[in-house]
């Protein structure tokens, strides 16, 4: 999936949701994966999508069958809404509803009204096993079976050979009879082997038939009063609105779902900035009172440096150092005599090269000041091991 998604990643400028969306939906749908193929549009332009592409599973009267479909993700997603379509293998028959169209693409209400901030893959994943559910957007084509050269009994051809469930029609006026009876089952028959929904290549329906009232079915007399069509136009009319209801009701459900599913993402969004907000708080109150001590501090600085500025005429520079001890008395007055015997000798260099003292004379003065020099150096470091100093 990662290496797909890095090869789409310059056409899409959403790829980081797509890669969350993706990876979620893969992880609950096994049978979906990814690709990167051509796609041609009805203006005949061909374009490389990302499609999600395999199998989702949809239960149907208490029997769960893989719907293989197909999604794919134009360059503008999520701005717009997936294109979506039904895959039918060579064995499987398009069931054209208003759902899915003749050439297998996925009209729904989802799409239509698709918003960016708040509809997603999963959701619409969602929606489309609701509908699949009431409407099945595929049937199993199974073969007409040779012709006998001589009328049967319709009593023999029976469901029992059939291992997929077979469609129901309603009984039409006029034929009675045990064969109609056989015919025209007044209930689907379903078999332990799970697939997907059949009929007879010779008789598909594009939309799900009704199955008839048990109390209303064609006797042998084969006459349909008022009353029959009335009640048998009722308990459709009443199916069809039961079946609308359940879709819609699906439909909301799903859409509930994904909104709880954002409004928990929200509060977990809403936490986190509380906690981001009261640091702030925190962080402003210590700054605040920081900036108060230092406040303090400058102001006592101020007042420090004016009073020096005050005393500075008066001020002693043999005063402002006052040693502890004896000792450090000493050490000071050698350190600064040793500074101003190197200074001397640093003069007498300067003189030197100016011509203002003769070599000789230089030479006399140098020599006297550097033993003085060795002298202090010698008896400074004597008193700081007497002091206990370092170095």
């Amino acid at each position: 999936m990662d290496s797909v998604l890095s090869t789409a990643e310059g056409k899409y400028s959403s790829i980081d949701r797509i890669r969350s969306e993706v990876r979620s939906i893969t992880n609950i749908y096994s049978g979906l994966k990814l690709e990167y193929s051509p796609y041609v549009f009805n203006d005949g332009r061909t374009e490389m999508l990302l499609m999600l592409k395999g199998v989702i599973p949809v239960p149907i009267s208490g029997v769960t069958y893989n719907i293989p479909v197909g999604i794919r993700l134009t360059a503008t997603y999520p701005r717009n809404p997936p294109i979506c379509s039904v895959e039918p293998t060579a064995n499987m028959r398009i069931n054209v509803s208003k759902y899915v169209a003749h050439d297998g693409r996925i009209y729904l209400p989802y799409l239509h009204e698709w918003k960016q901030e708040t509809s997603d893959l999963s959701g619409l994943i969602q929606i489309m096993i609701a509908v699949f559910m009431e409407t099945t957007p595929l049937n199993s084509v199974l073969k007409s079976p040779p012709q006998p050269p001589y009328p049967t009994q319709m009593s023999g051809r029976t469901n029992a050979g059939c291992p997929y469930p077979v469609q129901p029609f309603l009984p039409m006026p006029g034929v009675g009879g045990p064969a109609s009876a056989a015919a025209n089952p007044p209930y689907p028959t379903y078999s332990p082997f799970p697939r997907y929904p059949q009929v007879q290549a010779s008789s598909v329906s594009t939309t799900p038939p009704y199955p008839p009232n048990p109390s209303y079915a064609v006797g042998s007399s084969s006459t349909i009063t008022e009353e029959h069509r009335k009640a048998s136009l009722l308990s459709a009319v009443e199916d069809k609105v039961r079946r609308k209801l359940g879709e819609i009701f699906q439909q909301y459900q799903a859409e509930m779902n994904v909104l709880k599913r954002t409004q928990v993402d929200l509060m977990e969004g809403e936490r986190k900035i509380q906690g981001i907000l009261s640091r702030l708080e925190n962080e402003k109150r210590e700054l605040e009172e920081k900036i108060q001590l230092m406040t303090e501090k400058k102001k006592e600085i101020e007042d420090a440096l004016g009073k020096m500025e005050k005393k500075q005429e008066d001020l002693n520079v043999d005063d402002a150092v006052v040693p502890s001890a004896p000792l450090f008395k000493q050490i000071f007055e050698l350190f600064a005599e040793e500074n101003a015997t190197q200074d001397a000798i640093y003069y007498l260099g300067e003189a030197l090269r100016r011509n203002v003292l003769d070599l000789e004379t230089y030479l006399k003065q140098v020599r006297e000041l550097s033993r003085k020099q060795f002298l202090l150096r010698a008896h400074m470091q004597k008193c700081r091991k007497v002091a206990r100093l370092a170095g």
